[in-house]
């Protein structure tokens, strides 16, 4: 084989290798975004007759001071009409640092807001929400702490759950 083969044939032996690297890699950045957009991602359905209690595990993993996280539910509707929800949230105990972080629900046509700590210690948030048989329709939940919030807010965990009651009112 002449030299000028050989050269031709590594040449193309490592443009072949780069372009399989260059595809994994943008493989495992597309699966990781995915798995960052779904994981935040909660399915409901609400049942034929009209109402629902659902319980949702909620994990805070990073909250900083001025920080957010957010959740979507996705909530799938049986029947079309108005929905009036209902936000309740339960933990075994309430965290120090929950009366520093604020809760906002924004759904398509209303949202609702309060403060944690309130909100564990039995206060409830309420809205009302059109959603369409079949459709998925999406609320954001979403949750900040208070940028006053000193070191000991730094990489806060706050565990609760978080109970949607849904019932249909037209």
């Amino acid at each position: 084989m002449s030299e000028k083969r050989k050269n031709k044939k590594k040449w193309v032996t490592y443009i072949v290798f780069t372009i399989l690297l260059v595809m994994i890699v943008l493989c495992c950045f597309s699966i990781c975004r995915k798995q960052r957009e779904t994981g935040n991602v909660i399915n409901v359905i609400l049942n034929e007759d009209g109402a629902d209690r659902e319980k949702l595990e909620t994990d805070i993993i990073t909250l900083y001071p001025s920080g957010s996280d957010e959740y979507i539910l996705k909530i799938t509707c049986k029947v079309s009409g108005r929905y009036a929800l209902t936000f309740a949230f339960t933990a075994e105990s309430t965290p120090p640092l929950a009366e520093q972080v604020s809760v906002e629900i924004v759904g398509e046509t209303s949202e609702t807001s309060g403060n944690l700590g309130t909100l564990l210690q039995g206060e409830t948030l309420a809205m009302e929400e059109n959603f369409t048989r079949s459709s998925k329709t999406e609320l954001k939940v979403k949750y900040t702490m208070s940028k006053d919030v000193g070191n000991e807010g730094k990489g806060a965990k706050i565990d609760f759950d978080l109970v949607l009651t849904a019932q249909k009112v037209g």
